[in-house]
């Protein structure tokens, strides 16, 4: 009986003990959307499990490229609204040249109206432009430090190479990977 028992408690400690992750080792990282994710779980992985993963110059290059990205959300975002206020600045400069065209009597008003909405349609459109040039800059910095730590820190599994030479068994084709 107490073999039986003994057995029975080896096999559940055995299983129990290979059910559950010894450790929290993380095989490939990639990038999305500006954050590291595990490829596994398709989760993100926070900026302290970060630290404790990369050696210290990928993670200064991660927390430069995340704040790189950081900064270039509002940035954009100004861009993007800068660019619908032009463009309704221009439909309504348009709509004021019509309205001009078909009542004549309130020709100055609408005039000085088509010339007020034109203006700031073009100082609209050149504020976008000066905003999306920095914007631009700050995501292309980013995306490029954020895959130098994704390369870094993933193992390099494209390094196979094919050679003629000897081997354990006499003088052949050798593959390493």
């Amino acid at each position: 009986m107490k073999k039986i028992l003994f057995i029975i408690g080896f096999l559940f400690v055995s299983l129990a003990a290979s059910s559950q992750s010894l450790s929290n080792d993380v095989n490939t990282i990639e990038k999305r959307y500006g954050k590291i994710v595990n490829t596994e779980t398709n989760k993100k992985i926070h900026k302290n499990d970060l630290k404790l993963m990369l050696d210290e110059e990928s993670y200064s290059t991660y927390i430069r490229g995340r704040g790189q990205h950081i900064a270039s959300i509002p940035l954009w975002c100004y861009t993007g609204s800068s660019a619908a206020l032009a463009t309704a600045s221009f439909i309504m400069a348009n709509k004021m040249k019509n309205a001009t065209a078909n009542n004549s009597s309130e020709e100055f008003s609408n005039g000085l109206g088509f010339a007020i909405y034109y203006a700031g349609g073009i100082l609209l459109s050149l504020e976008a432009v000066v905003f999306a040039i920095p914007s631009t800059i700050l995501t292309i910095c980013s995306n490029r430090n954020l895959n130098e730590v994704v390369e870094n820190y993933n193992p390099n599994t494209s390094d196979i190479t094919l050679n003629f030479g000897a081997t354990n068994n006499g003088i052949g084709l050798t593959l390493n990977f």
